[in-house]
Formats: C-alpha cells, sequence, structure tokens
C-alpha cells in the first residue's frame, strides 16, 4: 500500500559507544545499531497545516 506525498522511510546508522556505568564508572560497550526514520512529505505537512491542528506544550 502506498500513501504518496506522506513520507518516508529510511534507515540511520548508528555507530558502536562506549558508555560508563554511573554507580562504578564501568565502561559498558554498545554495538553499532540502525534505527528507522521517518520524513514526513509535503502532502502530510500541507495537511497538517489546512487542518488549523496546534501542539499545546505540556
Amino acid at each position: 500500500m502506498t500513501f504518496v506525498g506522506f513520507g518516508a522511510w529510511k534507515l540511520t546508522h548508528r555507530k558502536a559507544t562506549v558508555r560508563r556505568k554511573p554507580g562504578t564508572g564501568e565502561p559498558l560497550p554498545k554495538p553499532a545499531y540502525w534505527v528507522p526514520m521517518w520524513t514526513p512529505g509535503n502532502g502530510f505537512k500541507e495537511a497538517v497545516r489546512a487542518s488549523g491542528l496546534t501542539i499545546e506544550a505540556r
């Protein structure tokens, strides 16, 4: 199923890092991984703007 103008998905790579355990300072390696990212399309953006919806601060 395709929704033209809705948006696009792509995978973004996150590199491997070494983090630290707060209590002991022990290094904790975190391996590289992939994250799905969504970018709204122009049709979606225009529909939101035309609807007049607003986001209220919490």
